[in-house]
């Protein structure tokens, strides 16, 4: 095929691309402007809300860490008991 002269991800490099990402801004320019919705607000809804998450997992690590160490404290006293 490649001796056909038609090479699809060439031509797409070269003539879609820009023009796609051009015409998908827009359109998601046109959704934001009509749905109403405040893009400052939200881009600063979606920070605190990723902040948070970030929190959480941190704490879910740190209580991951403390049953680990719980379990093997209490292993190491019944081999000690035993």
């Amino acid at each position: 095929m490649s001796g056909s002269g038609y090479e699809p991800l060439a031509r797409y490099r070269d003539e879609f691309r820009d023009r796609f990402a051009e015409l998908a801004l827009e359109k998601f320019k046109d959704l934001a402007r009509r749905s109403g919705v405040d893009v400052k607000a939200n881009r600063a809804t979606c920070a605190k809300v990723a902040s948070l998450q970030a929190s959480a997992d941190s704490a879910g690590r740190k209580k991951s860490m403390f049953g680990c160490i719980s379990a093997a404290g209490f292993l190491a006293a019944a081999i000690a008991a035993g």
